[in-house]
Formats: C-alpha cells, sequence, structure tokens
C-alpha cells in the first residue's frame, strides 16, 4: 500500500508547517507528499520549499479553489492512494499506520477514513460517534443513515482513497465551492463500502471565522438526487432519501443563522424528503 499524501494550500503560513511535521512524524512515513500551492501570496510556498524534504514536492498554480487543487494533486499523484490533509489540520503520529492497518485486515477495501479530534481555540474535542451501529466489523454497513444520524463522520483530512476510484467518482466538483467533499464521499459511498476507524485519528482545526452561506443553485443536491434516480436497491433509496432531506436541513440552518426567509424553503424540501 504505498501512499501519496495531497495537500491544497492557500495563505496559511501559519499552519502549513505543523501539518507538514504532522505527516513527517508518522510513525510509517507516506511514500510521497505533494503540495498543491493554488496562488499562495502569503509566502507559504516558501516555508515549504525551505523544509528542504525529499519527500515533499511543491507545485504552484493559479487560485483556483480547494477542488482543483487536490484534483491536481491526484492527477500527479505516483502511488495507488490517496491521503488527503488540509493546510490547517494535522494527523495524530500512528495515522497512516492504521489506516494501512485496516486495509492488511481487508484488502477489497477501496476507501478507508477514520474518526477525527476537532479543534476549536486550542480546545480538542472528539466528533461524537453516535450511531455506531452502522459500523461492524471496522465497514460502514450503511453510509447515508451513517452521515444523516451523526456529526460529519467523514472528513476531507482523514481519509485514504484508492486514486483508481477518486478518477472513477470524477474527481472533485469543481463547480461547487462548499460541501464537494460531503458528495465526494457519497458517490463513492454508491460505489463501494467504506473501511471505518471509529477512534480519532486526525485533527480538524475549525475556522470559526469563515462564513458558509449556502450556494445557489444547489449543485450537491442536484447530483443526490441522481443518485437516488440511479440506485436500484429500496433500503439504500430510502437511505439517499433521508441523506437529501438531513442536507437540506444543513442548509436551513445556515440561512436562519443569516437571517435569510430562505430557510423556509429548505425546511419544506427538508420535510419533502422524509416527513
Amino acid at each position: 500500500m504505498k501512499i501519496t499524501v495531497v495537500i491544497p494550500l492557500y495563505n496559511k503560513k501559519i499552519t502549513i508547517i505543523n501539518s507538514i511535521k504532522s505527516i513527517l512524524n508518522q510513525s510509517v512515513l507516506p511514500n510521497e507528499i505533494i503540495v498543491i500551492n493554488d496562488g499562495s501570496n502569503d509566502g507559504s510556498e516558501k516555508l515549504v520549499q525551505n523544509l528542504n524534504n525529499n519527500l515533499i514536492r511543491i507545485v504552484t498554480q493559479k487560485n483556483n479553489g480547494v477542488s482543483s487543487a487536490r484534483n491536481k494533486g491526484i492527477k500527479l499523484a505516483q502511488n495507488d492512494w490517496i491521503a488527503f490533509l488540509d493546510a490547517d489540520d494535522e494527523w495524530e503520529n500512528n495515522f497512516l499506520f492504521e489506516i494501512k492497518k485496516r486495509y492488511i485486515d481487508n484488502q477489497e477495501l477501496r476507501a478507508i477514513a477514520s474518526n477525527y479530534f476537532h479543534k476549536n481555540k486550542n480546545v480538542k474535542s472528539i466528533n461524537p460517534i453516535v450511531k455506531t451501529e452502522y459500523i461492524k466489523n471496522n465497514i460502514i454497513t450503511d453510509y447515508f443513515s451513517f452521515a444523516a444520524y451523526n456529526s460529519p463522520p467523514i472528513h476531507s483530512s482523514a481519509v485514504c482513497i484508492k486514486r483508481s476510484l477518486l478518477i472513477e467518482v470524477k474527481l472533485f466538483s469543481e463547480k461547487i465551492k462548499s460541501g464537494e467533499d460531503l458528495l465526494l464521499w457519497a458517490k463513492i459511498a454508491s460505489l463501494t463500502s467504506w473501511g471505518y476507524i471509529n477512534k480519532p485519528l486526525t485533527i480538524f482545526n475549525r475556522d470559526t471565522s469563515t462564513k458558509r452561506i449556502p450556494e445557489n443553485p444547489d449543485l450537491v443536491s442536484l447530483e443526490l438526487i441522481q443518485l437516488f434516480n440511479n440506485e436500484e436497491d429500496y433500503n439504500t433509496r430510502k437511505s439517499i432519501k433521508n441523506y437529501i432531506s438531513f442536507w437540506h436541513k444543513i442548509r436551513a440552518s445556515q440561512y436562519f443563522f443569516y437571517k435569510s426567509i430562505r430557510f423556509i424553503y429548505e425546511l419544506f424540501i427538508m420535510i419533502k424528503y422524509k416527513l
């Protein structure tokens, strides 16, 4: 199992070195680290270059967004597995060891994720997984129900996915600026099972200063509805419907937070898919 780590980088000079050090401090090192500098103008890429580490390759492109940066890293990767790490997140030092251990236990897996910590103002807390009945033998048995009834169980800095699978689902959508990762996890779940390690192995540093105003048109919902329409299994279709309802619940709460009357429309769609 050879792993390339892809890091999208845009103006993260304060955190990028800690993120990379968390990779270099792994008990099992990756085979390659690709940093895609997405048009940074704060000198972030120079800090990475100054590390002068043979594992690290830095590629610069004009600012096209996180999905474009991740996709470029996937295309340039020289290994069969891709792990992602955002430039302000970190890994616990046994993340890659546990990922490889899970794969050795079940070599049919094509996507593996772990639980993760939230870190806000230096306070670290475990992402709560409440509905653990959806995890059996370290496999997510019903991804859409699992994701709809828990705090998001999968985070972009806590996954390792076969490169061929990422290409099969056509990579991250570059048309979507928010929710593109959740959509990709759903597309993967429609094709194969997620392996899951229900212990936190990465640290998601929450940026509460970023405003998350929902996008319109809602391309994520349109893609999820397409998954629903293409699915033939009755129970899976039911789970996808629940997940679509959950997605619109998220959007409704965001609109409500920003005092937009559109939250009523989102509630209507939410109820339409799950009364």
